[in-house]
Protein backbone atom coordinates (compact mmCIF):
# COMPACT_ATOMS: atom_id res chain seq x y z
CA UNK A 1 0.00 0.00 0.00
CA UNK A 2 1.46 3.34 -1.06
CA UNK A 3 0.78 6.50 0.93
CA UNK A 4 2.24 9.99 1.18
CA UNK A 5 3.24 9.48 4.81
CA UNK A 6 6.80 10.40 5.71
CA UNK A 7 9.11 7.39 6.07
CA UNK A 8 11.00 7.18 9.33
CA UNK A 9 14.00 4.95 9.98
CA UNK A 10 14.02 3.31 13.43
CA UNK A 11 16.97 1.25 14.67
CA UNK A 12 16.73 -0.95 17.75
CA UNK A 13 19.46 -2.99 19.44
CA UNK A 14 18.72 -6.32 21.10
CA UNK A 15 20.63 -8.39 23.65
CA UNK A 16 21.35 -11.72 21.89
CA UNK A 17 20.91 -13.86 25.03
CA UNK A 18 17.52 -12.54 26.19
CA UNK A 19 16.24 -10.58 23.14
CA UNK A 20 15.83 -7.59 25.47
CA UNK A 21 15.73 -4.16 23.81
CA UNK A 22 18.79 -2.10 24.77
CA UNK A 23 18.49 1.58 25.53
CA UNK A 24 21.18 4.03 24.31
CA UNK A 25 22.48 4.32 27.89
CA UNK A 26 23.03 0.54 27.96
CA UNK A 27 25.36 0.53 24.97
CA UNK A 28 29.10 1.02 25.42
CA UNK A 29 31.81 1.26 22.79
CA UNK A 30 35.28 -0.14 23.23
CA UNK A 31 38.63 -0.86 21.64
CA UNK A 32 41.28 -3.45 22.48
CA UNK A 33 44.60 -1.91 23.54
CA UNK A 34 47.44 -4.16 24.80
CA UNK A 35 45.08 -7.08 25.54
CA UNK A 36 42.79 -4.81 27.50
CA UNK A 37 39.32 -3.60 26.60
CA UNK A 38 38.98 0.19 26.90
CA UNK A 39 35.34 1.30 27.10
CA UNK A 40 33.80 4.60 26.01
CA UNK A 41 30.34 6.02 26.51
CA UNK A 42 28.33 7.95 23.88
CA UNK A 43 29.51 11.39 25.07
CA UNK A 44 33.16 10.34 24.91
CA UNK A 45 32.68 9.00 21.40
CA UNK A 46 31.20 12.35 20.31
CA UNK A 47 34.14 14.19 21.91
CA UNK A 48 36.65 11.94 20.09
CA UNK A 49 35.01 12.55 16.72
CA UNK A 50 34.79 16.31 17.23
CA UNK A 51 37.94 18.11 16.09
CA UNK A 52 37.02 21.77 15.72
CA UNK A 53 33.91 23.79 14.97
CA UNK A 54 33.06 24.24 11.27
CA UNK A 55 34.79 27.22 9.69
CA UNK A 56 38.20 28.69 8.88
CA UNK A 57 41.09 29.30 11.25
CA UNK A 58 43.83 31.56 9.87
CA UNK A 59 47.33 30.12 10.32
CA UNK A 60 49.35 32.64 8.34
CA UNK A 61 50.06 34.25 4.99
CA UNK A 62 52.28 33.04 2.13
CA UNK A 63 53.30 34.35 -1.26
CA UNK A 64 51.33 33.04 -4.22
CA UNK A 65 54.57 31.79 -5.79
CA UNK A 66 54.65 29.08 -3.09
CA UNK A 67 51.67 27.33 -4.70
CA UNK A 68 52.86 24.83 -7.30
CA UNK A 69 50.78 22.96 -9.91
CA UNK A 70 51.27 19.58 -8.21
CA UNK A 71 49.73 20.95 -4.99
CA UNK A 72 46.26 20.55 -6.55
CA UNK A 73 44.56 17.50 -5.01
CA UNK A 74 40.78 18.04 -5.36
CA UNK A 75 38.23 20.61 -6.56
CA UNK A 76 37.81 23.55 -4.22
CA UNK A 77 35.18 26.15 -3.43
CA UNK A 78 34.57 29.86 -3.86
CA UNK A 79 33.59 31.97 -0.85
CA UNK A 80 32.24 35.51 -0.47
CA UNK A 81 30.67 37.43 2.45
CA UNK A 82 26.99 37.30 3.37
CA UNK A 83 25.60 40.06 5.57
CA UNK A 84 22.38 38.10 6.18
CA UNK A 85 24.11 35.62 8.49
CA UNK A 86 27.11 37.54 9.83
CA UNK A 87 26.77 41.29 10.13
CA UNK A 88 29.97 43.14 9.32
CA UNK A 89 31.54 40.20 7.49
CA UNK A 90 31.84 42.18 4.24
CA UNK A 91 34.10 44.79 5.86
CA UNK A 92 36.58 42.23 7.19
CA UNK A 93 36.37 40.10 4.06
CA UNK A 94 37.04 43.00 1.68
CA UNK A 95 39.96 44.21 3.83
CA UNK A 96 41.61 40.79 3.67
CA UNK A 97 40.93 40.50 -0.03
CA UNK A 98 42.36 43.95 -0.79
CA UNK A 99 45.57 43.37 1.15
CA UNK A 100 46.11 39.90 -0.32
CA UNK A 101 45.71 41.29 -3.85
CA UNK A 102 48.09 44.18 -3.14
CA UNK A 103 50.80 41.95 -1.63
CA UNK A 104 50.18 39.01 -4.02
CA UNK A 105 49.69 36.60 -1.12
CA UNK A 106 47.27 33.86 -0.08
CA UNK A 107 45.90 32.96 3.36
CA UNK A 108 46.91 29.62 4.88
CA UNK A 109 43.98 28.25 6.89
CA UNK A 110 42.68 25.23 8.72
CA UNK A 111 39.28 24.44 7.26
CA UNK A 112 36.58 22.25 8.82
CA UNK A 113 33.69 21.76 6.40
CA UNK A 114 31.21 20.03 8.72
CA UNK A 115 30.94 18.71 12.24
CA UNK A 116 32.68 15.42 13.00
CA UNK A 117 34.94 15.78 9.95
CA UNK A 118 38.72 16.13 10.18
CA UNK A 119 40.17 19.57 9.34
CA UNK A 120 42.11 20.22 6.14
CA UNK A 121 44.86 22.66 5.27
CA UNK A 122 43.66 25.05 2.56
CA UNK A 123 44.90 28.14 0.77
CA UNK A 124 42.51 31.06 0.27
CA UNK A 125 43.52 32.49 -3.11
CA UNK A 126 42.22 36.03 -3.74
CA UNK A 127 40.33 36.93 -6.89
CA UNK A 128 39.56 40.49 -7.95
CA UNK A 129 36.34 41.55 -9.60
CA UNK A 130 36.51 41.65 -13.41
CA UNK A 131 34.12 43.69 -15.54
CA UNK A 132 33.63 43.29 -19.27
CA UNK A 133 35.19 46.33 -20.95
CA UNK A 134 32.72 46.20 -23.83
CA UNK A 135 29.68 45.90 -21.54
CA UNK A 136 30.20 47.54 -18.11
CA UNK A 137 27.03 45.88 -16.80
CA UNK A 138 28.47 42.39 -17.38
CA UNK A 139 30.58 40.93 -14.59
CA UNK A 140 33.09 38.33 -15.75
CA UNK A 141 34.43 37.42 -12.29
CA UNK A 142 33.32 38.20 -8.75
CA UNK A 143 35.60 39.26 -5.94
CA UNK A 144 36.23 36.55 -3.36
CA UNK A 145 38.56 33.75 -2.32
CA UNK A 146 39.10 30.37 -3.93
CA UNK A 147 39.39 27.59 -1.33
CA UNK A 148 42.37 25.56 -2.58
CA UNK A 149 42.93 22.22 -0.80
CA UNK A 150 46.57 21.53 0.02
CA UNK A 151 48.11 18.03 -0.03
CA UNK A 152 49.57 16.06 2.85
CA UNK A 153 53.00 14.43 2.74
CA UNK A 154 51.33 11.11 1.84
CA UNK A 155 49.72 12.68 -1.23
CA UNK A 156 53.08 13.45 -2.86
CA UNK A 157 55.43 10.77 -4.09
CA UNK A 158 58.62 10.75 -6.13
CA UNK A 159 58.17 9.27 -9.58
CA UNK A 160 60.97 7.21 -11.13
CA UNK A 161 62.95 8.86 -13.87
CA UNK A 162 61.87 7.89 -17.36
CA UNK A 163 64.69 7.88 -19.90
CA UNK A 164 62.42 7.79 -22.95
CA UNK A 165 63.57 9.69 -26.01
CA UNK A 166 62.35 13.27 -26.30
CA UNK A 167 61.02 14.89 -29.45
CA UNK A 168 63.23 17.15 -31.49
CA UNK A 169 62.75 20.92 -31.32
CA UNK A 170 61.05 21.12 -34.73
CA UNK A 171 58.44 18.54 -33.67
CA UNK A 172 57.84 20.35 -30.40
CA UNK A 173 57.36 23.61 -32.33
CA UNK A 174 54.83 21.84 -34.56
CA UNK A 175 52.66 20.85 -31.61
CA UNK A 176 53.01 24.33 -30.11
CA UNK A 177 51.63 25.85 -33.30
CA UNK A 178 48.73 23.38 -33.34
CA UNK A 179 47.84 24.13 -29.72
CA UNK A 180 48.16 27.87 -30.31
CA UNK A 181 45.70 27.71 -33.24
CA UNK A 182 43.19 25.62 -31.28
CA UNK A 183 43.12 27.89 -28.22
CA UNK A 184 40.10 30.06 -27.53
CA UNK A 185 38.91 32.29 -24.71
CA UNK A 186 36.48 30.43 -22.49
CA UNK A 187 33.26 32.22 -21.51
CA UNK A 188 30.91 30.30 -19.18
CA UNK A 189 27.84 32.15 -20.46
CA UNK A 190 28.42 30.72 -23.95
CA UNK A 191 27.97 27.09 -22.83
CA UNK A 192 24.78 25.66 -21.34
CA UNK A 193 24.89 22.66 -19.02
CA UNK A 194 23.92 19.72 -21.28
CA UNK A 195 22.65 17.59 -18.37
CA UNK A 196 20.33 20.32 -17.08
CA UNK A 197 19.12 21.30 -20.54
CA UNK A 198 18.29 17.66 -21.34
CA UNK A 199 16.45 17.28 -18.03
CA UNK A 200 14.40 20.46 -18.53
CA UNK A 201 13.45 19.46 -22.09
CA UNK A 202 12.35 16.04 -20.90
CA UNK A 203 10.24 17.62 -18.14
CA UNK A 204 8.71 20.04 -20.63
CA UNK A 205 7.91 17.21 -23.06
CA UNK A 206 6.24 15.19 -20.28
CA UNK A 207 4.23 18.15 -18.98
CA UNK A 208 3.03 19.20 -22.44
CA UNK A 209 2.45 15.62 -23.67
CA UNK A 210 4.98 15.98 -26.47
CA UNK A 211 6.07 12.90 -28.35
CA UNK A 212 9.77 13.77 -28.12
CA UNK A 213 11.68 16.52 -26.31
CA UNK A 214 13.01 19.49 -28.24
CA UNK A 215 16.41 19.02 -29.82
CA UNK A 216 19.34 20.40 -27.84
CA UNK A 217 22.64 21.36 -29.45
CA UNK A 218 25.49 20.51 -27.06
CA UNK A 219 28.08 23.25 -27.55
CA UNK A 220 30.54 21.50 -25.21
CA UNK A 221 31.25 18.98 -27.99
CA UNK A 222 34.03 20.45 -30.16
CA UNK A 223 33.47 20.96 -33.86
CA UNK A 224 35.89 18.71 -35.74
CA UNK A 225 35.40 20.64 -38.98
CA UNK A 226 36.23 23.92 -37.26
CA UNK A 227 39.33 22.42 -35.66
CA UNK A 228 40.54 21.00 -38.97
CA UNK A 229 40.06 24.38 -40.62
CA UNK A 230 42.27 26.06 -38.00
CA UNK A 231 45.15 23.59 -38.36
CA UNK A 232 44.83 22.76 -42.05
CA UNK A 233 48.40 23.97 -42.64
CA UNK A 234 49.87 21.47 -40.16
CA UNK A 235 47.83 18.32 -40.86
CA UNK A 236 50.13 16.89 -43.57
CA UNK A 237 53.25 17.48 -41.50
CA UNK A 238 51.56 15.95 -38.45
CA UNK A 239 50.55 12.83 -40.40
CA UNK A 240 54.11 12.35 -41.69
CA UNK A 241 55.49 12.62 -38.17
CA UNK A 242 53.01 10.17 -36.57
CA UNK A 243 52.77 7.78 -39.53
CA UNK A 244 56.24 7.67 -41.15
CA UNK A 245 56.82 6.04 -44.57
CA UNK A 246 56.46 2.27 -44.37
CA UNK A 247 54.05 2.36 -41.44
CA UNK A 248 51.33 -0.31 -41.62
CA UNK A 249 48.13 0.31 -39.70
CA UNK A 250 47.34 -2.30 -37.06
CA UNK A 251 50.84 -3.81 -36.77
CA UNK A 252 53.13 -3.40 -33.80
CA UNK A 253 56.70 -4.42 -33.19
CA UNK A 254 56.91 -7.58 -31.08
CA UNK A 255 59.94 -7.95 -28.91
CA UNK A 256 61.50 -11.38 -28.71
CA UNK A 257 60.92 -13.17 -25.41
CA UNK A 258 63.07 -15.87 -23.93
CA UNK A 259 61.56 -18.94 -22.35
CA UNK A 260 63.09 -20.20 -19.18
Amino acid sequence: MKTNMETKLVTKHYLPETAEILMPSDIQYGIDVSNRRVLFDADEIKAIKKFTNPGFEILGFKNLSCLLPHHYVKPGHFIYPDEKYIEGSSCLFNSLLKKCLEKNMFILCQFTARRNTPPRLVALIPQAEEINKKDPNERLASNGFHVYYLPYADDIRTLPKNDTARLTDDKVDLFKNIIRNLKFKYRPEKFENPALQTLWRNIEATALNKGEPDEFIDLTIPSVENQNRKIVGYIDELKQMIFPPGYVMGTTKKSATKRK
